[in-house]
């Protein structure tokens, strides 16, 4: 029983650290307080974004649990996910689009679901940071399929918003 509850206590400890007070010292606009992860792909985002493992998935749990820190105006590119993915806002704003829906604007304390097999980008404002964490359940139908860059056109209209 101990591992049902693994996962939980792991998203639950995340969310509390990212949405705990800022260091003193800190702006804003400064996530390197949240995110000593990894620097993610410039292949498959617009920007600088970092990554930071916090679960792998596993034969048991077949979930994923990472953060994301996008700096100012950084972006992923088209992505599908066919299990879906639940992004939990923990630090700034930015926007999040399904392919063909309209652009939706994100803040601290957000939660996104991402519907399974649907094309779909996220990232930050141009003027705003954008952190959140990561749930990608189901991870034996897959992880992620990258697709084209979001255009500079693109996100200007989500500028707009």
């Amino acid at each position: 029983m101990e591992n049902f509850y693994r996962p939980m206590l792991v998203i639950a400890l995340a969310i509390t650290v990212c949405l705990g007070c800022q260091p003193e010292g800190k702006t804003d606009n400064d996530i390197s307080y949240i995110q000593q992860g990894t620097l993610a792909s410039k292949e498959n985002n617009t920007g600088n974004v970092w990554v930071k493992m916090h679960l792998e998935s596993d034969s048991i749990y077949n979930t994923m649990v990472v953060t994301e820190a996008f700096e100012l105006g950084a972006r992923t590119n088209w992505h599908i996910h066919p299990s879906g993915e639940i992004l939990v806002i923990t630090k700034g704003n930015g926007f999040h689009q399904l392919r063909g829906g309209e652009m939706e604007k994100v803040k601290k304390g957000d939660v996104i679901k991402c519907p399974p097999g649907v094309a779909y980008w996220h990232g930050a404002d141009s003027n705003n940071v954008l952190s959140h964490i990561v749930v990608v359940p189901n991870t034996e139908k897959g992880m992620v399929n990258w697709l084209e860059p979001v255009t500079d056109d693109e996100y200007s209209q989500a500028k707009r918003l």
